[in-house]
């Protein structure tokens, strides 16, 4: 999904910066589990991807 974005955009010649802000599983399924399923949360987690250096101009890791 990031890589399509990312590619539409290119033609406006813009700068990126992708922030990647990475948290336990226990505090995402502790601070969701009102608003989405459990199973939903799983899937979304397991389709993470960890941005690479090169996709942006800058890759920010928050950890």
């Amino acid at each position: 999904m990031r890589a399509r974005l990312i590619g539409t955009l290119r033609v406006y010649d813009p700068r990126f910066t992708i922030v990647y802000v990475e948290v336990s599983q226990r505090d995402i399924f502790q601070r969701r589990k009102a608003d989405i399923k459990a199973s939903v949360l799983e899937r979304m987690i397991q389709q993470l991807e960890v941005p690479l250096a090169g996709e942006a101009h800058k890759v920010r890791f928050i950890v």
